[in-house]
């Protein structure tokens, strides 16, 4: 009897001595977020059927879709498209319809619903804003309207650069100072977060 005793105190023993071992021991970490992250050689992106300048180019969620301006100064700057047809070929499909306008459009960002989002400077001396968004279908925009709540509502002051991010909950945009010499002389990268239908200023 002693000896059944003694043995099953043993065992206890080590089954609590195992379960402390399993609650402090600590995850393996992730082999793979521990890689660096490595870069081939840049490879030039063709564009076929496009002879103009390509600038603040945007691909697409699914990575066959490229968005893009013309040079943005000088000329009547436009948002302009182009399907993949290998990793550094893409197919000119012509400007985004339903947007364009003699003024600047450009910056182009999409998130995962297809709503995009630009800079537009057509009002800009009637409104103060810049952002604007629209839903994308295809090569044609619909529903063009400002984004609210981004613009520091000061003249001089202009939102010149966009990026949303994929779920389309966040905005990053920026203010830029500018006067009728030019600029921009300073600016500032702020967030936005989506509040229902709307974007609002992260407080921090």
């Amino acid at each position: 009897m002693y000896y059944k005793c003694f043995v099953l105190s043993i065992l206890y023993l080590l089954l609590i001595s195992c379960s402390k071992n399993e609650e402090n021991e600590t995850p393996d970490p992730d082999p793979i977020a521990d890689l660096p992250i490595a870069f081939g050689p840049a490879q030039a992106v063709a564009i076929l059927g496009y002879e103009d300048h390509i600038m603040e180019p945007f691909l697409s969620r699914d990575g066959n879709i490229l968005y893009f301006n013309n040079l943005n100064s000088d000329v009547n700057t436009n948002l302009h498209w182009a399907i993949k047809s290998d990793a550094i070929t893409f197919d000119y499909q012509g400007e985004l319809q339903g947007v364009n306008t003699p003024d600047l459009e450009g910056v182009p960002t999409v998130d995962s619903a297809a709503n995009l989002y630009f800079v537009f400077t057509g009002d800009y001396f009637t409104t103060l804003a810049s952002i604007y968004t629209g839903q994308l279908q295809g090569g044609t925009v619909s529903g063009k309207q400002v984004v609210d709540n981004l613009s520091l509502n000061q003249a001089g002051w202009l939102n010149f650069d966009v990026e949303v991010t994929a779920d389309g909950n966040s905005l990053y945009v920026v203010d830029g100072r500018y006067d009728e010499n030019g600029g921009p002389y300073e600016a500032d990268i702020f967030l936005a977060i989506r509040n229902g239908n709307s974007f609002q200023r992260a407080e921090n």
